[in-house]
């Protein structure tokens, strides 16, 4: 599991969503891209980096490279 991935399921859990599957469904993502993201599977590009940061309120920089300055 990349660093990227972990931030990713930690702003998840954060945001209220107990699993991935819930999120994703949430947001309206296809549930296996999703888990693919969370799960460090497929990289996290930086336009969907900043839909789930959005989403879950976080910085996107702090999710994709975990710059504190920048953790929302």
């Amino acid at each position: 599991m990349s660093e990227a991935s972990e931030r990713l399921k930690s702003a998840r859990a954060k945001a209220g969503y107990p699993t991935a599957k819930a999120a994703a469904e949430a947001m309206g993502v296809p549930v296996a891209t999703y888990i693919q993201h969370e799960n460090g599977v497929r990289g996290l590009p930086a336009g969907r980096a900043d839909r789930y940061a959005k989403f879950f309120r976080v910085a996107p920089e702090w999710l994709l490279y975990g710059s504190k300055a920048s953790n929302g």
